[in-house]
């Protein structure tokens, strides 16, 4: 009898823990679908991101003053290289960030942490 109580008592916390771990996770990035849209034309905007829903995401950029050295948050910027199109669609991933203000004031302040391009051949798909 004490047995089972000990075998049981092995087991059940290696049942109760999760067989995703972080890398797993990874898979739901960019996960959520935009379609970039040129606001250049509206006083202090340029790209927004228009969700499905109808909201809008201004994307945060980290900016680079010239002064070496680049930080690393620069670096790992995924739109630090990234070229915007208009009617372009796009797969992100974002955090909302309520510590930048917005001159444009369309949207919701955004750090993009995925982005990429929806095939267009395959735009369909989703």
């Amino acid at each position: 009898m004490k047995t089972q109580y000990l075998l049981i008592a092995l087991i059940f916390p290696l049942l109760s823990f999760s067989c995703e771990d972080e890398d797993s996770v990874i898979d739901d990035q960019c996960g959520t679908h935009a379609v970039v849209e040129d606001w250049t034309g509206l006083d202090g905007c340029g790209y927004l991101l228009k969700l499905d829903d109808g909201a809008y995401l201004e994307p945060i950029i980290v900016g680079y003053c010239g002064t070496p050295p680049i930080s690393e948050e620069q670096k790992n910027d995924p739109l630090s290289s990234f070229v915007f199109e208009d009617g372009m669609e796009v797969l992100i991933d974002y955090e909302v960030n309520s510590e930048f203000g917005s001159i444009c004031m369309k949207g919701t302040m955004a750090k993009i942490t995925c982005i990429q391009e929806v095939n267009s051949g395959n735009s369909g798909d989703l």
